[in-house]
């Protein structure tokens, strides 16, 4: 029986271990072994058999709650960054020690992953230790919805993704998590999107499409929004977004360090109405001003 046991492997501290292990012939039977990461914690229990000349069969299930998601990743490929939250899952491990299987589902809170914060992402995977499918990645965005599917597969001990994601009706405010806090409490509105990703956590890039009926940013409003958008070498990137503005046309391009707080971009609008560009920038004027307007 383990009681009050801690183990260190690969820069992991499993402290406080309790539980048992009993024999009954070639199988060995896991009860309740409990222990603490971090400020999580997990429980397994299970089987392991290991009948003569034949390969040990596996019947293990691991639940953990309240693990650190970005140590748990770099813990498989140090090289991942800028992902943060904590994880409670239930992990089911069959087959043989050589050729195990996985399948799991998982909640993640407080998810912030590349500048985009989500506060809670549901999924649901399986695969082998050379090949993982996502099934179902699924998460709430105000009061919109994120879907996406993925596969990771390791090639020379190097995990390379492809993803696929759609959103619909998703908070702007809730998604921008990358600008400052000053800047994220002046954004309103809702989005559309599409995304196809791949490569590594060092390579990993990707291109989509954002619109929008309605966007609101320090009280300018645009409608009919449409922007392309690619995400590579850690940077965020609109080039050429366009959008209607107060009877006008404008035309944007953004750039965002998803590594850090850093942004930058160019709005140029043409033919806007001064009367309603000014009723929304300066609510409480009292005079007025009439005619088109071009500034960049």
């Amino acid at each position: 029986r383990l009681r009050k046991s801690s183990l260190t492997s690969r820069g992991v501290y499993l402290r406080d271990i309790n539980g048992s292990i009993t024999q009954s012939g070639k199988t060995f039977s896991l009860q309740k072994i409990q222990g603490n990461i971090g400020e999580g914690r997990i429980e397994l229990t299970g089987s392991i058999a290991m009948p003569q000349n034949t390969p040990q069969q596996l019947h293990l299930k691991l639940h953990t709650t309240s693990m650190d998601i970005g140590r748990t990743l770099r813990l498989i490929s140090p090289r991942v960054r800028s992902v943060q939250g904590v994880a409670n899952s239930t992990i089911e491990l069959t087959g043989s020690l050589a050729s195990p299987r996985v399948g799991a589902r998982l909640s993640l809170h407080r998810f912030f992953a590349y500048g985009f914060y989500l506060p809670r992402v549901d999924i649901e995977l399986a695969g082998t230790p050379k090949e993982i499918r996502f099934k179902q990645i699924k998460a709430n965005v105000g009061s919109g919805t994120l879907n996406a599917t993925a596969e990771l597969k390791n090639t020379g001990g190097v995990w390379n993704a492809n993803m696929q994601a759609k959103g619909k009706k998703l908070n702007v405010r809730v998604l921008s998590s990358y600008l400052p806090d000053e800047a994220r409490k002046h954004v309103k509105g809702i989005l559309d999107i599409t995304f196809t990703a791949s490569g590594t956590a060092e390579t990993f890039k990707g291109t989509g499409l954002l619109t929008s009926p309605s966007l609101s940013i320090y009280n300018i409003t645009s409608h009919n929004i449409k922007a392309p958008f690619y995400i590579q070498d850690r940077y965020f990137t609109v080039e050429d977004a366009s959008a209607s503005i107060y009877g006008g046309q404008m035309k944007l391009q953004l750039a965002a360090d998803l590594h850090s707080t850093k942004w930058g971009g160019r709005v140029d609008i043409k033919s806007a109405d001064l009367t309603g560009l000014i009723r929304d920038v300066i609510p409480d004027s009292t005079g007025s001003i009439t005619g088109k307007t071009d500034f960049s």
